[in-house]
């Protein structure tokens, strides 16, 4: 009889009494249970430190520490609209017709590194608190791997990602950007706004290093280099020290070199002889600069130190044991101007 009447009691208790009897839970329903309900938590304490606002972050510097600025819709649409007068469409269009001095274009090509770093930033500092939430998953529920390997069937998730690294911040991450969208679409327009960016910044760079070399070059010619159309050296200043002193190759009296890389040997009453500054030079012959500067013996050219061209010339000295030498001759290239983009210049 007592049986009799726990089965009534079950009965008008109605289906959710007698479900969990009838059709018990399984280990992995258990666990997606489990995790999902450990998600929605960390979601929740996420979403209360994004109530701030929308992050400006600034990662630590040299003699700067890491600071952060929260803006609300209203300062952050202000900042999104100052972007679109730098995006790389805008800056394309500006270059067409630029006319300012270099100095300004140099500025607005710093400022726009600067907002580049920010924007970086405020992404790294977004994926970083989601990350920080979500690392925790194994040790929070002390998970096995078979729970995890469970988990990952269900989300579908690759095999070889499925470690509690990579799904705990996967879970929280969609959680958050499905519960709150705005901060999903402004990692989004951080993301947008980064390559933007650094394509307008590239722009930039590219249209100041073509007007500059081109007005050196000018410059150049004027200066005893009447031929020089292009620079040896752009990507290696070594480019000289390390091929013609050793019979690599013959200069041209196209390009323009740099000097990177040879020591004073002596100095004349019209030039310096040179001879590369590496533990081969025994190896190597000298050449003769040109030039109206004094130098000490011994001196050793660096990068963007000076430039020079080849004259066509073929200069004698004396060696040591006193026998006639012929070595290749070079003008240095006189040129006090300020460059904002050229290597040398900045």
């Amino acid at each position: 009889m007592k049986y009799l009447s726990l089965f009534v009691v079950l009965i008008f208790s109605g289906c959710a009494t007698l479900d969990p009897l009838l059709n018990p839970k399984s280990a992995q329903d258990i666990s997606v249970e489990k995790i999902d309900s450990w998600a929605a938590k960390q979601t929740a304490q996420l979403a209360k430190t994004f109530k701030q606002g929308f992050p400006l972050h600034r990662q630590a510097t040299r003699g700067k520490s890491p600071s952060t600025e929260w803006l609300n819709a209203d300062q952050l649409n202000k900042f999104q609209q100052g972007f679109e007068a730098v995006s790389d469409e805008a800056v394309r269009e500006k270059l067409k017709n630029y006319d300012k001095p270099m100095k300004e274009l140099r500025a607005a090509y710093d400022d726009l590194g600067a907002a580049l770093f920010i924007l970086k930033s405020s992404e790294n500092f977004v994926d970083s608190k989601i990350s920080q939430a979500g690392i925790t998953l194994s040790s929070d529920l002390n998970l096995s791997f078979a729970e995890l390997f469970s988990y990952c069937q269900k989300i579908n998730a690759p095999s070889g990602n499925c470690s509690a690294d990579f799904v705990g911040p996967k879970l929280v991450r969609e959680s958050l950007y499905e519960k709150h969208p705005e901060i999903r679409d402004y990692r989004v327009w951080l993301a947008d706004a980064g390559q933007s960016a650094g394509s307008a910044k590239n722009l930039i760079e590219q249209y100041g290093l073509e007007k500059e070399a081109s007005f050196y070059l000018d410059r150049a010619r004027s200066s005893g280099c009447s031929k020089v159309v292009r620079f040896n050296f752009w990507d290696n200043n070594t480019a000289l020290s390390r091929s013609v002193p050793y019979g690599n190759a013959q200069p041209n009296d196209e390009s323009v070199y740099d000097l990177a890389g040879f020591k004073v040997l002596q100095s004349t009453n019209n030039g310096v002889l040179l001879k590369p500054n590496y533990s081969d030079a025994y190896n190597a012959q000298p050449i003769f600069v040109r030039t109206e500067r004094e130098y000490a013996d011994g001196f050793t050219f660096n990068g963007g130190d000076q430039l020079v061209c080849y004259t066509g010339k073929i200069k004698e000295y004396l060696s040591i044991l006193g026998a006639k030498r012929k070595i290749y001759s070079f003008n240095a290239i006189s040129d006090g101007n300020t460059y904002y983009f050229l290597p040398w210049g900045e």
